[in-house]
């Protein structure tokens, strides 16, 4: 169960299934795809009820499916849906309270920052189910953790801190409770300042910064940019 608010223009998704510690299931995902398409927004911010964020796969739903090609279907369709979040055009913010562990921690990596409360707490247990990264995460992670701090995390499914998490990338800022929700509006609000044009391009055309370059000059947002700075009509 997925609540969804639009607040400031910026939409906030709450993750609210309580019973299966707020399992990313695959009915999860579909109503997350869903909020994205059914109003615009000019950020996302991710966060949820109770005292884990996110334990990842539903395991009783997967238990009950009769072949492994069922599994590894459901786990495809999750993995391009976030794949396609993490590309979308907008700022992200993920609010982690509590616990978020295994498939949780892929969701969590698909968000351009991470705010935290200092009871935090935050494991890749992917090994304790026998599996390692079904969702795409290994490479989301990646671009936060060094391969040798990931790969023993992964090694050991230890737990971490929020500090710790900090420390070694995971996690961008630590607040208070009251607080993340706040610090989320005003840094996406700080971004969504700049030019969406030139936003697009750095979600979706990283690599090509060049030809994005060439393709963004004197348009709409450049154009405006140059009259603030010159004081010209």
């Amino acid at each position: 169960m997925l609540k969804k608010e639009l607040k400031n223009k910026i939409l906030v998704l709450t993750l609210s299934d309580t019973k299966t510690r707020n399992a990313f299931s695959p009915q999860m995902a579909s109503e997350f795809k869903k909020a994205l398409k059914e109003q615009s927004f000019s950020g996302v911010i991710l966060k949820a009820e109770g005292k884990i964020f996110c334990s990842g796969g539903h395991l009783p739903f997967y238990k009950n499916l009769k072949t492994k090609e069922e599994g590894l279907k459901h786990n495809q369709k999750i993995t391009k849906i976030l794949n396609e979040f993490e590309n979308l055009s907008v700022p992200k913010v993920c609010l982690v309270e509590g616990l978020c562990v295994g498939g949780g921690m892929e969701l969590m990596a698909s968000f351009d920052k991470v705010y935290a409360s200092p009871q935090a707490l935050f494991g890749l247990w992917q090994r304790r189910v026998g599996l390692t990264f079904g969702w795409g995460g290994e490479q989301r992670l990646r671009k936060r953790v060094s391969e040798k701090n990931l790969n023993n995390w992964l090694l050991y499914g230890e737990t971490l801190d929020v500090y710790r998490a900090q420390d070694i990338g995971i996690v961008d800022g630590v607040f208070l409770k009251n607080q993340l929700q706040e610090k989320a509006i005003q840094w996406i609000e700080k971004i969504s300042q700049l030019g969406q044009h030139s936003l697009e391009a750095i979600y979706g055309q990283s690599g090509h910064q060049s030809h994005v370059f060439q393709n963004l000059w004197l348009e709409a947002d450049h154009r405006k940019a140059l009259e603030k700075f010159t004081g010209s009509k």
